[in-house]
């Protein structure tokens, strides 16, 4: 019952009976209009992160409950939400999701969606972005401000604060920030998802990927030992639907084909379904409904998991929570050879606890090392809720060294049958209190509502009603939602364009969802795993290369590479016995020497292993969509599992028998690889006839400069296969792949530059579109002649050195020529020596450019955009070939922002440049 009302402005603050004295401190939430899911839609597990209408309704707000019960309206207060006449969700009207509470306790950051059609049939798009809300007090006014320099034009959810600084967020924008790879696809039925995780320093606009994930990355959080956690979306599969198109042609109207590579206009290949075509994928093994290219005594591959995974804030150490896996968490999973008795499939049916998903995963603030989820079946129709679990003996020991995770406990802390509904938003207190999102239906979502006689009108009504509760402990060892936290929130009506139809709902009680307690927290330690400390093992493999490893990272830095080292991968994890576990290491001929490693857990058939095939993630499949058209199709691309081919990941050159981007597995079962960063990876293990033998089952991504080391292949938690500790050898490939490496590329006679600069045209404020320059070294005296010359792809993302091979060390000029704008000079020449890694800067000041010859745009000083004939002048020639390409599209000089459409836009920069032109000595 309400007991006082305050207005202010369009809201209200309310002092309401509710359970407020279960709680220590102030909680921070929304609410959200009702919907009944059925596609991508906000609640949803995965592809949640939509914001066009279809997707998210508005009408919701972001809400802070105080603990003697007062309810403030934040979004309301500071005018945020739609001004429409009864109820309708007009271009001011909102939609919040996933408030995140800062260390001090006084601010909080979460996404908003603003605007949504005006009329019928206005099909338009709408981005979340992130805002912060400050002064959270309860007798202050909030104030709300939009994050700067955040990706635009594309959605930005689940935002936290660094312990640096920093934010931390999921996005769907591309991995390398190519628009024209927009949407990316996951691997399930080709649905858009998130590209991973992202951090961005808000004054500097620095945005770096800390994780590429092929099918997305969800509600991530810093937990007391300073680990990003966060649920990953683990699906590493062949396309589906090619199968299905494969088995029902023309039936889920995407039809896919190949494009050659990631670049805008690849060649495009259609595909063939005729029986046993292998089309481009080769890894992991087919689906099991592809009878007629799966081997008869292989088990196909359809993972589908939602894993708890960590990572540290600057993208490096990604792992599962403290290697934790499906032998730990699943109820089952098969084998991948059906013809080896002493692989057996996993069963826990009835036999302790396990899960099928870990969903929404929160720390306990009272247990460190304890964390609460949600495990929800992937339907579209239960908005992902489920029941809750917990596991415990899940943080960092001694010296930051993770827990063994064969003492991880799994608990079930409510019903696993829905006796008492479903949860989702989990979220324990400082005080002990749990507090949940909780439904008492426990059946499919469905829309209960009507539809007018002519169909223009739905009278929407959903059966789930999510409120936020407070948890009781019922019969041990469960506890069961008790009372709500809130009372007389006031109902809404809403009406908006859904948007060929009209919704109207009329009294409807909103969701209430994403609490977050609003407390100070400690700041734990950032990094816990100090990626720049290496095991002995690897420090002495490096340093018998005649190399330090400082010099062998900053090699990796400076080429965007990481390396990738195993000691032994004859050895498994004891309890792996659904992939072959006899393994000895052969050589290229396929024999085996007595001095050659190998690890025999039992008796019987002995797999031989030669190789390490890896595989990157190419966003190469294309859909055709309904249309069915390879010149017109969907935008947007999925990533395919392809063989190592950047061509930066100099590893020793192969034998044309040799598997495609593979490395050779060493005698004593050790194997390093340079592979690229910021790019999901997986690899198998193949034998010398190139038949995969053991295949790893989820992506990994590594951060430049990243030395990632793993004893073993499965990784150990407490014993191999023979019950033996991790191997402790020094490990040959890495000394090998290091006295390969040093004599051609790591003291080259090259003159090694990073070059840091940005264009008008391509840079928005926080993104840098794609593009290629030519960078050349010139003489510092008269005239200044070219000595060598380099061409590089440029993005947001870009920290590649360029590597001068016809240049002797000296003093050079340094230029960049790109297709449309001006050639810009270094202001000085500048002494580059050989082998060594040398950084001139053109974004620190206008007078870092020769003449000054630089303008200053979206916060950053750029080359100028706009000599569109390459004379070196800005002028009216520039200027007529502009006026003949109006309204052309395609990839045009006169298209300064590289958008894809010479229009208004572009002249915007080209008038800014005209009469300017390139300067030099």
């Amino acid at each position: 019952m309400i007991s006082k009302i305050f207005l202010i402005g369009l809201t209200a603050i309310l002092l309401l009976n509710s359970d407020s004295k279960a709680l220590p401190n102030p909680i921070i939430f929304v609410t959200q209009v009702p919907a009944a899911g059925g596609h991508n839609a906000m609640g949803d597990p995965f592809a949640n992160h939509l914001g066009d209408i279809q997707n998210v309704r508005r009408g919701g707000d972001l809400y802070i409950l105080y603990p003697d019960g007062t309810l403030k309206n934040i979004t309301a207060i500071c005018g945020y939400g739609s001004t429409g006449a009864n109820g309708f969700q007009d271009q001011n009207s909102i939609a919040v999701r996933e408030p995140s509470v800062s260390w001090d306790g006084t601010k909080a950051l979460f996404s908003m969606i603003i605007g949504a059609p005006a009329s019928l049939h206005q099909n338009n798009h709408y981005y979340w972005q992130i805002y912060e809300v400050t002064n959270l007090g309860q007798a202050q006014t909030p104030v709300i401000r939009k994050i700067n320099n955040q990706p635009l034009n594309y959605n930005n959810v689940s935002p936290i604060y660094g312990t640096n600084g920093r934010i931390i967020f999921s996005t769907d924008m591309p991995r390398n920030g190519m628009a024209f790879l927009y949407p990316q696809y996951d691997e399930y039925h080709g649905q858009p998802t998130t590209t991973g995780l992202w951090s961005l320093d808000e004054n500097s606009g620095d945005l770096f990927q800390l994780d590429h994930s092929p099918s997305g990355d969800f509600a991530p959080f810093i937990d007391s030992y300073g680990r990003v956690i966060f649920s990953r979306w683990d699906h590493l599969r062949r396309d589906g639907n090619v199968d299905d198109e494969y088995a029902h042609p023309g039936v889920n109207k995407l039809y896919p084909f190949d494009f050659a590579d990631e670049t805008q206009n690849a060649l495009r290949t259609q595909i063939s379904y005729v029986p046993g075509n292998q089309d481009i994928e080769s890894f992991p093994e087919p689906q099991s409904s592809r009878t007629d290219i799966l081997p008869p005594n292989l088990t196909g591959q359809e993972t589908n998991i939602f894993f708890p995974w960590n990572i540290n804030e600057n993208g490096t150490n990604m792992e599962t929570i403290n290697h934790i896996g499906r032998h730990e968490l699943l109820y089952f999973f098969n084998k991948s050879f059906t013809d080896d008795p002493n692989l057996v499939g996993i069963s826990r049916f009835g036999q302790g606890n396990y899960v099928g998903n870990v969903l929404q995963i929160r720390e306990d603030p009272s247990n460190p090392g304890t964390y609460y989820a949600i495990d929800a079946v992937t339907s579209l129709n239960l908005h992902g809720a489920g029941y809750i679990f917990k596991m415990t003996n899940a943080g960092l020991g001694a010296g930051g060294t993770p827990l063994n995770a064969d003492n991880t406990t799994l608990s079930y802390v409510t019903r696993t049958n829905f006796t008492f509904g479903r949860y989702k938003n989990i979220q324990p207190l400082v005080n002990g209190t749990l507090i949940a999102a909780h439904s008492d239906t426990t059946s499919v979502e469905a829309e209960i509502g009507t539809v007018s006689a002519t169909h223009d009108t739905i009278y929407s009504k959903c059966k789930y009603s999510f409120r936020l509760k407070t948890l009781i402990a019922e019969t041990a060892p469960y506890y069961r939602a008790n009372t709500l936290l809130t009372s007389n929130i006031p109902t809404k009506n809403i009406k908006f364009y859904n948007p060929d139809t009209l919704v109207v709902m009329n009294a409807v009680r909103l969701w209430e969802l994403d609490p977050c307690e609003v407390v100070a927290r400690n700041v734990p330690t950032t990094n816990p795993i100090n990626p720049g400390s290496l095991p002995a093992q690897e420090t002495t493999a490096i340093q018998n290369a005649g190399l330090t490893v400082t010099q062998v990272k900053n090699y990796l830095t400076q080429n965007n590479l990481s390396l990738i080292v195993s000691r032994d991968v004859t050895t498994r994890d004891g309890h792996d016995k659904q992939q072959p576990f006899n393994l000895r290491v052969v050589d290229t001929n396929g024999t085996h020497p007595g001095n050659y490693a190998q690890t025999i857990g039992a008796s019987g058939k002995v797999y031989d292993i030669s190789h390490l095939q890896i595989f990157q993630a190419d966003q190469v499949r294309g859909y055709m969509g309904p249309n069915n058209d390879i010149n017109n199709p969907l935008s947007g691309r999925r990533p395919i599992a392809l063989p190592l081919h950047d061509p930066m990941a100099k590893n020793p050159p192969l034998h044309p028998n040799e598997p495609q981007g593979s490395v050779r597995i060493f005698p004593d079962g050790s194997l390093a690889a340079f592979v690229p960063s910021r790019r999901a990876l997986s690899w198998q293990m193949t034998d010398t006839s190139k038949k995969g033998i053991v295949r790893e089952r989820f992506w990994l991504t590594f951060q430049p400069g990243e030395i990632a080391t793993c004893n073993s292949c499965h990784g150990l938690n407490t014993g191999d296969q023979l019950n033996r500790p991790k191997p402790t050898n020094v490990p040959q490939a890495l000394t090998s792949l290091l006295n390969v490496i040093k004599p051609s590329v790591i003291f080259a006679n090259e003159v090694s530059l990073k070059v840091i600069f940005s264009i008008q045209g391509l840079w928005n404020g926080s993104t840098l579109s794609s593009d290629t320059v030519r960078i050349y070294l010139r003489s510092s005296s008269a005239p200044y002649s070219k000595i060598d010359s380099v061409v590089k792809v440029v993005n947001s993302q870009d920290n590649d050195s360029v590597s001068f091979a016809n240049a002797p060390a000296g003093s050079y000029y340094v230029s960049i020529k790109h297709r449309n704008s001006l050639e810009t000079w270094s202001a000085l020449s500048q002494s580059l020596p050989i082998g060594n890694y040398s950084v001139i800067d053109l974004t620190t000041g206008q007078n870092a450019a020769y003449g000054n010859n630089l303008v200053f745009s979206n916060g950053v000083w750029c080359m100028y955009s706009g000599d569109i004939n390459g004379d070196g002048i800005i002028n009216g020639n520039d200027f007529t070939t502009f006026s003949s390409e109006f309204s052309q599209t395609g990839y045009l000089n006169s298209d300064l922002n590289n958008d894809g459409v010479v229009n208004g836009n572009d002249f915007t920069s080209f008038s800014t440049g005209f009469g300017h032109q390139s300067l030099h000595p």
